[in-house]
């Protein structure tokens, strides 16, 4: 029994040492968000159909992904975000409208495996401004 016991024993540990210099650290394979991104208007609410756009350490401009009242922005990458929530509604018939933008700086930094999470919430303001209509339906300046 002893002489089927050392054998495996000696691969159990040999096969957890990978022969790498990283002092023991295991790095995983996943994909950590860089920045986590909250619209929300001036009370607070979430905003939905926000558009997200960033940039990383003045790059070019990239269209963040979003899911329900979060926005992901970059995937394990480190450096100066610049953040820019904008907002852009109207009614059907064009006399009603809402526009905004805001932005927000962050930096993430480099951890040991992946970046330092960050999350960073940017207010636009939703309130709509309305023209009256004419008589015949149309927008009145």
């Amino acid at each position: 029994m002893m002489r089927v016991l050392f054998p495996t024993l000696v691969l159990v540990l040999v096969g957890c040492v990978d022969g790498s210099d990283d002092g023991g650290v295991d790095c995983t394979l996943e994909s950590v968000v860089s920045v986590s991104v909250y619209v929300q208007a001036s009370d607070g609410a979430p905003v939905d159909g926000a558009i997200v756009t960033y940039s990383v350490d003045g790059g070019e401009q990239q269209t963040a992904d979003c899911m329900d009242d979060v926005c992901f922005v970059g995937y394990d990458t480190a450096g100066d975000f610049e953040i820019t929530a904008s907002y852009d509604w109207s009614s059907d018939d064009g006399c009603c409208w809402s526009n905004d933008s805001a932005s927000a700086s962050v930096t993430v930094e480099a951890g040991e495996c992946h970046v330092e999470p960050q999350s960073v919430t940017i207010t636009v303001d939703t309130d709509v401004t309305c023209v009256d209509q004419g008589d015949t339906g149309d927008c009145l300046p």
